[in-house]
């Protein structure tokens, strides 16, 4: 499993993140894993963790403004069926 903390994100705020986004997936993915976290503004909730040894971070933009960033920290803590 992998452990992600939103460190900094400061991206286009809209409520439901249409211009630019940050999405982690709970595996390798985007096709075969489901979504653990959307985020576009400051995070409500700052850490997220896998249930899979594998996060994707997917970052979405469009063209209209060109400001912002994010910063994730990332630890390993285990994998699924051996314990912690």
């Amino acid at each position: 499993m992998v452990a992600v903390t939103f460190e900094d994100v400061s991206l286009e705020e809209h409520e439901r993140c249409v211009y630019d986004s940050l999405t982690l997936y709970d595996g390798p993915s985007a096709a075969d894993s489901a979504p653990l976290a959307k985020v576009c503004s400051a995070v409500a909730t700052p850490s997220v963790t896998s249930t899979r040894p594998a996060v994707l971070v997917a970052f979405a933009s469009d063209a209209s403004a060109n400001r912002g960033r994010f910063s994730l920290g990332w630890k390993f803590v285990g994998r699924t069926g051996q314990g912690s």
